[in-house]
Formats: C-alpha cells, sequence, structure tokens
C-alpha cells in the first residue's frame, strides 16, 4: 500500500471505528486427550472451551483455526468448533496434497468441512512435493477458487518464490515468517531477510506468528521490534497479519496482544488495526465490520 493509499484509509470511516482484533493462527485439540497427542514444542493442550475463555480474557475477537496436523480427527475438531461458533471461529483446513482433486470436488471438501481455506506445514518427507512439482495442481485450483492459502515452508522461500511467481492469482500467507522452530535471537535476522525477498511478490503476505517463541528475553520482547518493522516495511500493514500460535506461546495471551497492540511505536492506529485483525479479515474475505458490530 502506497504513502497516498494509507493516507486515505486513514479517512475511512469502517475503517476508523474498527478496533476488532483477529488472530491469524490458533491450534485446538479434541477434549478427550486419547484422541490425539499434542506435538513437540507446543506447551498448552488447548481446546475450544479453553481457547474461548483466553480470547474473552485477551480480548480478541475472531481466531483463524488451523487444523493441527496431530488431531487424528483431521479438520472435524476445528470444523465443529467454527459451526457452533460462526462469529468466533474460521478454519484453514488439512488436505493431502498427494491426492490431486479436481476443482469441483476441492470446492466440495471445503464446503463439506466449513473451510475458508487451506493451510500447508512442509515437514520431512512433504517438503519433496515443493520441489517436485507433486502439488501443482493445487496451487492451479486454488487460484481458480481464489482460495486464501497458508504455508510453512522454512528454508524453501526460493521454492514459495516460484509458485507466487507462476500463479499471480494464488493468496499465500507465510506463516511464523518462515522461521523454523527453533531458531532464536541473533539468528533471526538472516533467514528473515529470505523471507522479506518475497515481498516483492504481490499476492504474498506474512503472518507475524508466535514470535515470542523466537526470543530468550522476558515480555515484552524488545528484541522484536525492529525485526516487526522490516516486515512491515517490506510488506505493508495490510500484508502482515498478527497470530498467537497460543498453544506454543511462552506468554500469556494478553501479553501477546500487548506486544503488538502497545510496544510497535512505529505503527499508527490505522496500520495497527490492519496488523491486529483488518488484514486478514480481508485478505480470508470476511467482513470485519460485521464480527465489530
Amino acid at each position: 500500500m502506497s504513502r497516498g493509499e494509507r493516507a486515505e484509509a486513514r479517512d475511512s470511516t469502517a475503517l476508523g471505528k474498527c478496533s476488532t482484533i483477529v488472530d491469524s493462527q490458533v491450534h485446538i485439540w479434541p477434549t478427550n486427550p486419547d484422541q490425539s497427542s499434542r506435538p513437540f514444542g507446543h506447551k498448552i493442550w488447548l481446546t475450544e472451551r479453553m481457547l474461548l475463555l483466553r480470547m474473552a480474557r485477551a480480548g480478541v475477537d475472531q481466531v483463524v483455526l488451523v487444523s493441527s496436523l496431530s488431531d487424528t480427527t483431521g479438520n472435524r475438531t476445528s470444523s465443529e468448533a467454527a459451526r457452533r461458533h460462526p462469529d468466533k471461529f474460521m478454519v484453514m483446513g488439512r488436505l493431502d496434497l498427494r491426492r490431486p482433486r479436481g476443482v469441483a470436488a476441492l470446492a466440495e471438501h471445503l464446503k463439506r468441512n466449513s473451510l475458508v481455506g487451506y493451510r500447508f506445514a512442509f515437514f520431512g518427507r512433504d517438503r519433496s512435493l515443493l520441489v517436485d512439482g507433486s502439488c501443482d495442481w493445487f496451487w492451479s485450483a486454488a487460484e481458480r477458487l481464489g482460495l486464501p492459502v497458508m504455508v510453512f515452508a522454512d528454508g524453501m522461500c526460493s521454492h514459495l518464490a516460484r509458485v507466487a511467481e507462476r500463479h499471480p492469482g494464488l493468496r499465500l500467507a507465510i506463516d511464523h515468517l518462515n522461521l523454523c522452530p527453533w531458531i532464536r535471537d541473533e539468528d533471526i535476522a538472516p533467514l528473515l531477510a529470505q523471507t522479506l525477498a518475497l515481498a516483492r511478490h504481490p499476492n504474498v503476505s506474512v503472518k507475524a506468528s508466535g514470535l515470542p517463541c523466537h526470543v530468550t528475553e522476558q515480555y515484552p520482547y524488545p528484541g522484536l521490534r525492529d525485526h516487526i518493522e522490516r516486515v512491515v516495511d517490506h510488506f505493508g500493514p495490510d500484508r502482515t497479519f498478527w497470530g498467537s500460535d497460543l498453544s506454543r506461546l511462552p506468554c500469556s495471551y494478553e501479553e501477546a496482544v500487548a506486544v503488538f497492540r502497545h510496544h510497535l511505536d512505529f505503527l499508527d492506529p490505522t496500520d495497527l488495526a490492519l496488523v491486529m485483525g483488518v488484514g486478514v479479515s480481508r485478505w480470508l474475505g470476511s467482513r470485519t465490520d460485521a464480527i465489530a458490530g
């Protein structure tokens, strides 16, 4: 977004009134722990009920549920939560990329599971899918359907760049700034530079999610400030989406919100509104003003 466009946005009555907070990533699991196993690195066995209580305390209005790879119910846990609370939850679901589907079948899968789009984490053997063309069918189908797609593929920014370039109508959001889970402190900058290079593709956004996990300092994590400013400078506030990844956090939900709302002095109120919810709501195609009431 240019400076002129941002100035125009400041004059928008609808945007000016919007204070909605939308979290771009949270995992939940079934209430019965026998149905799934919490993955390595997650600190909380987070259920739908627990999340609703934490959202109320932290002032988070809506959450994008990302179906966990360790939830043996697949998309069902998140999808059922969204059906029960459509004003609180949207779901980015899982899909087996090794089983090609036509556009009609993909649209039916979305509808049947109450999904707004898909999220893929390219771990282990799945990393080859980005290299050997096995999931090219999906990028084409998602582009035709206008689907939002979230991806995590640390160390594979060049492959994501090729996808974005070949499919300019494909809406991609890169999870966790594409930082692998064990990256900390001074190791952030060189890897972040690879992610920032993706900003030249207008169809690529980033999720500034789970960031407190990447520093050894305590709240309010002052070492994150300059990194986040670089991200916003490159992608703009409209393509930078705050997210918690709550089950992994070393801090409370309230603190995760406050890091962005109260400790990033370079964000003016309009830019902050974009980062904290307006941007991801627009990207997903939902109506932020309707959520805010």
